[in-house]
């Protein structure tokens, strides 16, 4: 894969300094999915915003800057998963959270650059998996990360009694599969 499109300069773990434009990053992402879906993909902002606070404290929250320095994209990545039962902490997988953008700031292909990133972050910390979750009702969320080779593997149902769907990828899979969608500069 091109370094251009994992450049891990270009990621950095969220600092509490962050915060206040995370939530606006995560408001944002949750509009734009009440607009595509017709559902906020985050319900309750009081839990997600802790769960970012959490996550900053954890350096688990990774970002992009925009040109002015904001974060205009983040994820987090984590070693557990309480949703994926007695699978969620076996110690070959990291999961997948909070994948958001902001759809004006953010660089072209920043989503496959986060998903690169996890892919490769797994296989440092030597694991072969790359996991995530997400609602039954984003269907276009779905399909993407089915395009990128991720497997479902279980449903289940969140806190807030909205149906889940866990998918699954090979770390090295993933990054083929990047690789793939990414072109590489002439």
């Amino acid at each position: 894969m091109s370094e251009r499109a994992l450049d891990p300069f270009a990621i950095e773990l969220a600092q509490p300094a962050d915060f206040e434009s995370l939530k606006i990053l995560l408001d944002g992402a949750n509009a734009l999915s009440a607009e595509l879906s017709g559902e906020r993909q985050w319900e309750n902002s009081k839990r997600a915003y802790e769960q970012l606070q959490a996550q900053i404290q954890n350096s688990e929250l990774f970002i992009i800057r925009d040109s002015e320095g904001l974060p205009c994209a983040a994820m987090a990545l984590d070693e557990t998963d309480s949703l994926w039962g007695e699978e969620g902490s076996d110690d070959n997988a990291v999961y997948v959270h909070k994948l958001m953008k902001n759809p004006n700031t953010a660089p072209s292909g920043v989503r496959l650059l986060l998903l690169g990133f996890a892919a490769q972050e797994a296989t440092r910390r030597g694991k072969t998996l790359v996991r995530c979750d997400t609602k039954l009702s984003q269907p276009r969320l779905i399909n993407d990360y089915h395009s990128l080779g991720f497997n479902d593997r279980h449903q289940t149902v969140y806190s807030d009694g909205k149906p889940a769907i866990l998918l699954e990828a090979r770390a090295d899979q993933l990054l083929q599969a990047i690789e793939i969608m990414t072109p590489l500069p002439h």
